[in-house]
């Protein structure tokens, strides 16, 4: 039987590590003084923007409850994709090197590893995919995956089966983007996480997963299995699981629990806060397209004519995240 726990935000951090603590015993975890853990954050972009990257907050608290536990955390991301940005400068500009000095943990960039192509077989399908040797030794007692609640134009929902997707160290992980929704769940299969760490104080609508609309959710949710938190957070947010492609892959695979045998402990999902929707706009789904072919990427992104792709199509994008979306301070 799987457990799924609601829980909140507070804004002090000691009050963010009480509020772990509660939420924890909910769901029965039992530690050992001198764990390690392996946090995978979701740091889409290089600077702490509410709503597109794991609140230093929420991380502060859960750094908080470790040092008290005798659980020392590692805090783990790859370098932006299409090397938009260094796993490690983002981990120092969102604050998270800064927090593992306080409280005793670690910062570890995956794309400093050395990669090795994994094989792995969802749905029939077989294929492989760069792991870090980091990563795939697990020289840490528990992987936990921490991302933030948001949409995605190409997954609908960006939780924790589709954060495990920065887990491959590879920058240009982007084409083998016609592999996604098998790729994520692949991920999940292999690298099996132990605790899923939900991070709505500000929640991302529409246009995720940078473009979109800030929600000051206020809302954490924890699980003792990935797929479990995901089906109910994805339900939570108004978005059938039966039309999520990635979902269904993973409820077949084993990785998303039988619905049934799931317990919700605590506030009721229905209420997360926000009207949830997918937003995509026509340089999305060109964009989309593009991801069906890797040959097409290359033409699109990386070859002599991509900057005159780019000039054309930049009327129809979003501008950055600091002039799309209204901030909101964590």
């Amino acid at each position: 039987m799987s457990r799924v726990v609601w829980g909140r935000t507070p804004e002090e951090p000691a009050d963010q590590a009480a509020e772990f603590d509660r939420i924890f015993s909910a769901l029965g975890l039992v530690v050992s003084r001198g764990e390690t853990w392996a946090v995978k954050l979701n740091l889409t972009y290089p600077r702490p923007v509410a709503g597109i990257v794991t609140s230093a907050l929420t991380a502060e608290g859960l750094a908080i409850w470790g040092r008290e536990r005798g659980v020392r955390l590692t805090f783990v991301e790859s370098d932006g994709g299409n090397n938009s940005h260094k796993a490690s400068d983002a981990l120092r500009d969102c604050g998270f090197v800064e927090i593992a000095k306080k409280y005793d943990g670690a910062v570890h960039s995956l794309t400093d590893d050395a990669w090795i192509p994994t094989e792995m077989s969802v749905g029939g399908k077989d294929f492989k995919l760069e792991l870090s040797e980091w990563m795939l030794a697990r020289p840490f007692d528990r992987l936990v995956d921490m991302p933030v609640i948001k949409t995605h134009i190409f997954t609908s929902v960006s939780l924790g089966i589709k954060n495990l997707w920065g887990c491959i160290p590879n920058p240009l992980r982007m084409y083998n983007h016609h592999l996604l929704d098998y790729g994520i769940v692949g991920l999940a299969k292999t690298l099996h996480p132990d605790l899923l760490i939900l991070d709505g104080r500000t929640a991302l609508d529409g246009n995720g997963p940078i473009n979109g609309t800030p929600i000051p959710a206020k809302t954490l949710v924890v699980a003792d299995s990935v797929g479990a938190g995901d089906w109910v957070t994805t339900c939570a947010m108004g978005f059938e699981p039966a039309r999520i492609r990635h979902l269904q892959l993973a409820l077949a695979e084993g990785v998303v629990p039988d619905p049934r045998e799931v317990t919700v402990v605590g506030e009721q999902p229905s209420t997360l806060p926000g009207d949830f929707r997918m937003e995509r706009t026509l340089y999305n789904w060109a964009t989309i397209v593009a991801n069906w072919s890797p040959r097409l990427q290359k033409l699109v992104y990386h070859s002599p004519i991509s900057k005159y792709l780019y000039a054309a199509v930049t009327p129809f994008r979003k501008g950055t995240p600091a002039e799309a979306v209204k901030r909101i301070s964590y």
